[in-house]
């Protein structure tokens, strides 16, 4: 019996009584009552009418989730087809075939789900007052909020903890250019934007020290200084690391723009004077230009569903 009720339960209860407690309302708790007194009536007609005895065992009763019925495969070995049993239906009101029940369970059985009906209607009535109260007192608002800032916090946190155990830095942002009074900057609008950067009026320069890719530990990773000033081109054979320099020079960048740290090795103590054969290091404590774009294209490949090669793709890229 327990292999049967159990799936038939989950089907027409567990929805609503899973939202909504049977004591939230008087009407909630009248129609659960409802529903606990027609399961019961239910079982006792299957274990009577059925007859779940030796000569018909349990696996013989089964409960058919489409059609949300029960039903008997065979009907047991010491009656006939004239016994009062007939054909189930289905959920079209089809005669099943090769199907057992009784009047009597056919009419407990749809007693039980009208009521389980009437117990889903009256918990969607709770929860359709319960939202209803909750917006018109302005909670809804409150909970936004609450569930931004908590996103905030933990992405706050998931990267501290990242860049502390990869030994990254905070770096440092160059100021927001704000024009004097002598000046007229204009955006295409012809309106005044006072938020323009420096990079805005001379060339941009960025000066990354000791930046290493993003995936890797500040201990285990060989780092590159960068001093990006206009457009440069990256050349090497094939597994060289030109990607891996590209991606992050760009996650560096990206991170710093973000107010975030970026993986950027710390600055090293005073070095000793450089010698004459040395060649020129980059300025340690440079700010990170403001950036508002960023375009990056690695791992490329063919897409047959559009009918474009390879190259087709990055001709599009480059045109965009």
């Amino acid at each position: 019996m327990q292999a049967v009720l159990a799936p038939l339960v989950t089907k027409n209860e567990m929805e609503w009584r899973s939202a909504v407690h049977a004591q939230a309302s008087d009407d909630t708790r009248e129609r659960y009552r409802a529903v606990d007194g027609r399961r019961r009536e239910l079982c006792r007609a299957m274990e009577e009418e059925y007859g779940l005895t030796a000569a018909c065992p349990t696996q013989h009763c089964k409960y058919d989730t489409v059609n949300n019925t029960v039903y008997l495969m065979q009907t047991p070995a010491t009656s006939s087809d004239e016994g009062g049993w007939v054909r189930p239906k289905d959920r079209h009101g089809k005669a099943l075939q090769n199907r057992w029940t009784t009047n009597r369970v056919e009419e407990c059985l749809g007693q039980y789900v009208s009521a389980c009906h009437d117990a889903k209607e009256s918990a969607r009535h709770v929860l359709t007052t319960l939202c209803a109260s909750y917006v018109n007192e302005g909670h809804l608002h409150s909970s936004i909020c609450a569930i931004v800032m908590n996103d905030i916090l933990l992405t706050s946190s998931l990267h501290c903890r990242e860049y502390t155990k990869r030994q990254w830095t905070l770096p440092t942002l160059e100021p927001i250019y704000k024009p004097t009074d002598d000046e007229d900057v204009y955006n295409d609008d012809h309106s005044h934007d006072h938020s323009h950067s420096h990079s805005h009026h001379t060339s941009t320069r960025m000066v990354l020290p000791a930046v290493f890719p993003y995936w890797l530990s500040g201990e285990d990773a060989v780092t590159n200084d960068v001093d990006l000033n206009g457009q440069w081109l990256v050349t090497g054979p094939n597994m060289s690391g030109k990607s891996t320099l590209l991606r992050s020079i760009t996650a560096a960048a990206l991170l710093a723009n973000c107010g975030l740290a970026a993986p950027l090795k710390r600055p090293p103590p005073p070095s000793p004077p450089p010698q004459p054969d040395d060649p020129p290091s980059p300025p340690l404590g440079t700010p990170v230009p403001r950036l508002d774009g960023y375009y990056l294209r690695t791992n490329g490949s063919d897409c047959p569903a559009e009918g474009l090669s390879a190259f087709a793709l990055e001709a599009d890229d480059i045109r965009k």
